[in-house]
This record gives C-alpha cells, structure tokens and sequence, in this order.
C-alpha cells in the first residue's frame, strides 16, 4: 500500500507552520532517471516549501493515474503521450498536467545487438516486453505506422507483461523477449544487468522520438480536484519538484549517491550515467517545467493523426497552464 496517502498537516511545534503532507509516484520503478525526487527530498527543498514528503516508486501511467484518483498519492509522473490518449479516448479525464519532466519523449524499445534488430520493422514476428499498462505499448502504434509499417505488421508484433520494472531487463538478457519496453536513458542499467550476468553483448535503442516529433516525455500530473482546490499546494510542489530536477541534473554522481542509499540495489555508476543522459531531454534553466500551448496542440493533433483516437480537445482541458511554470518564472 502506499503510505502518506492524503495532504493533511503534520504538527508541528507552537508557533511554526505545519507541513503538508504529499505522496509522490514516480514514473517507473526508481531508476536514475528517477532520482531527482529522492534528492530533492535529502536536501531539504520539499520542506522549504512546506511539503512533508513521501515518495513511491511507481508502476506505470495508468497504474500511476489510479494512485492519485484513489487519493493514495496526490502527485504522479506519467508519459505524455499516454495522457494524449486518455483524454483523446475519453477514458480518463479526472487529472491535469502541471508540470513538463521532459521537453521531448523519452520513450523507447530496446534490443540486443545479437538479435540484429536496428528498426521497427525487424520487430515485426518478435516479442517486446512491456510493464503493465506502460507507454511504450500505448503508443507502438502512433509510432509504427509513421514508421512505415503496415497495420498487419503491427498486429504482428507480440507484448509480453511484466509484473514489476525490474523484470524487463532479465527479459533482454536472457532472450526471453527480443525487445523491452524501455526509455533511452536506460541503456546504463540494461549494460549493467548484461554485465552481471556475464553476458558479451550490446543494447540497441530505437528511440520513438525519431517518428514522433513534438511530444513532451514525462509530466507530472494531480487530480482536478487537487489542482481546483489547492493550487497553491500545486505551485509549491512544481517549485521543490523543478529545483529537485534542476540541481540533480547537475550533481549526476551526489544523485546516485542518495538514490543508492534509498535502495542498495541500485548500482551507482549505472544510476549516475542515467541522470547525464537525461539532462538534455530536460531544458535547462527557466525552461524545466515549462509547457508551449502551441507544441500541446500539436502533440494533440500527431497521435490523433496517427489514428489512437478520434476526437480533438483543447490543451487546456489536459494541461493546467495557470499552474504550469512560465519561463520567465523567478
């Protein structure tokens, strides 16, 4: 279960303001390209900002959507793309998006070098592991056919479940599937579980990102009701939230740190060499956070053009951009 699960006040000593209390899902698992929220949380900027925190890794978006709409959580990064399709399909439309992760999708299919897969056509009669309800399976097909590939070439690539993230690694390795369901930065910890098991090989990457253009990666999400209600929470999350990001970025090496001492399990230089991939797909500056109307519509306007869903809406019914941090933000 997850614990923290409501945004009450801790007390707190007479005469000192009492600090909010808020759950944080991750994206997926805690992996470096996680870390940031752990360190955030070891140098104190939650509590700057009056926030008492509590972080759990997460299992994927729709997993991640159904934490905060229970009020087990009340913040959760989930993919882009896969909110696109939600509010596109009118599946759920209960959150909104208040911050931008990544400026640009993360999102990829990972395979070995001995299976000779170096485009998604070569997928095609292969099998690709997949968290539950992860993106990367959400969105294969948007990304397929501006591959090329042909609708019966799509039906014919196979998704294997994976119960946990940490799975799909042993997936790749011990060929049980030719392709993961990954994102680019990745790579460190997919060489890392290669080496353990004495395996000689390379990772090859195939970046969604070269078909889909104008996508955002990862965002953070909070429920309508949270966003309607407590905006000002919102606003002091995203500030401790971006800083937490920003500075991680810059200390590669002091974030894996943190992020081993969470969870021992994490190798250090695999975390650390994630956290330097993920830097350029996060702006710099003002712009971490950010979100353009303009690149919302046509994020919109690609996937639906891609087919995953027929009606059209208003970035505003997705995106909360009162919320969301401008650029020329302090």
């Amino acid at each position: 279960m997850i614990a923290g699960c409501s945004s009450s006040k801790t007390s707190a000593a007479p005469g000192k303001k009492s600090l909010d209390k808020v759950t944080y899902i991750t994206g997926l698992g805690d992996y470096g390209r996680e870390a940031y929220a752990w360190y955030g949380q070891a140098k104190g900027y939650f509590k700057a900002e009056g926030i008492d925190l509590t972080i759990e890794p997460g299992k994927a978006g729709a997993l991640n959507l159904q934490e905060i709409e229970s009020g087990k959580a009340q913040f959760a990064a989930i993919d882009y793309s896969g909110a696109i399709v939600d509010y596109g399909k009118g599946t759920d439309t209960k959150f909104k998006i208040v911050d931008a992760i990544n400026q640009r999708t993360t999102v990829a299919i990972m395979t070995l070098g001995s299976s000779h897969i170096t485009g998604p056509a070569d997928l095609v009669n292969k099998t690709v592991g997949v968290q539950n309800g992860a993106v990367p399976k959400t969105l294969f097909p948007a990304y397929a056919r501006l591959a090329g590939l042909t609708d019966e070439q799509i039906a014919n690539v196979h998704f294997q479940s994976a119960q946990t993230p940490a799975q799909l690694p042993g997936f790749l390795v011990s060929k049980k599937t030719q392709g993961i369901g990954q994102f680019v930065v990745g790579v460190p910890a997919i060489n890392a579980s290669l080496k353990t098991a004495n395996v000689n090989d390379t990772v090859t990457t195939l970046p969604y990102s070269k078909y889909l253009g104008d996508l955002y990666g990862n965002v953070l999400v909070a429920t309508n009701e949270l966003v309607k209600g407590k905006p000002d929470l919102v606003r002091r999350f995203n500030k401790a939230y971006n800083k937490s990001l920003a500075a991680s970025l810059d200390d590669p090496d002091g974030t894996a740190d943190i992020l081993h001492k969470y969870d021992p399990a994490q190798p250090v230089a695999a975390a650390s060499a994630e956290v330097k991939l993920l830097k350029p797909y996060c702006g710099s500056g003002a712009q971490i956070g950010t979100m353009d109307q303009t690149k919302v519509a046509r994020g919109i306007a690609i996937l639906q053009g891609a087919g995953l869903f027929t009606k059209t809406f208003d970035p505003n019914e997705m995106v909360a951009f009162n919320l969301v941090p401008k650029p020329n933000a302090a």
